[in-house]
C-alpha cells in the first residue's frame, strides 16, 4: 500500500495496546481509497467535480487515525468496514459500517465537518471527542 509508511509515521504503535495501528486492517481499504483520491484533479468525474484539497485529505487521514485507534480498542465482535471517497464538491466521506449500524463522517472542503448515523441523527463534528462518542455508539 503506497501510504502505509506515511500512515505508520503519522499514527505509530499505540503503546497501550502493543498493536501497530497501520496493521489492524480496520482502515486499510479507506487508506487505499484516500491514496486514489490524492491523485484526483478538478473535473475528475467528467462533469466539473472539485478535487479534494490537501488540507481536506490530511483531515481525512487524521480521522482515519482516530477511527482506527478507537475501533481497535472497542471492537469485540466482527470488525466494521471502513471506506472513504470523494464528494463532488471536494469533500471526503468516510463510511464506517457495523453489523447493524453505520455512520458517515463528512470532511468538508472548506466547510463544516459532520456525522450522519443510520438512526437518522446528524451532528456537527466539532471535536475528536464527538467522533469518539459516535464510534462508541456504533459498536454498542
Amino acid at each position: 500500500m503506497a501510504l502505509e509508511g506515511a500512515y505508520t509515521a503519522a499514527f505509530p504503535s499505540d503503546p497501550g495496546s502493543g498493536t501497530s495501528l497501520s496493521v489492524t486492517g480496520l482502515v486499510d481499504q479507506a487508506l487505499d481509497d484516500l491514496d486514489e483520491t490524492r491523485s484526483l484533479g478538478d473535473g475528475w468525474d467528467g462533469y466539473g467535480a472539485k478535487a479534494p484539497s490537501m488540507h481536506t485529505i490530511s483531515a481525512a487521514f487524521d480521522m482515519l487515525g482516530l477511527i482506527s485507534k478507537e475501533l481497535s480498542r472497542d471492537v469485540t465482535g466482527s470488525s466494521p468496514k471502513v471506506v472513504a471517497g470523494p464528494f463532488l464538491d471536494g469533500g471526503i466521506c468516510i463510511a464506517v459500517e457495523g453489523t447493524e449500524k453505520w455512520l458517515e463522517v463528512t470532511i468538508a472542503n472548506g466547510g463544516t465537518n459532520s456525522i450522519e448515523r443510520s438512526d437518522g441523527v446528524e451532528s456537527v463534528l466539532a471535536s475528536p471527542s464527538a467522533l469518539v462518542a459516535e464510534l462508541s455508539w456504533l459498536v454498542s
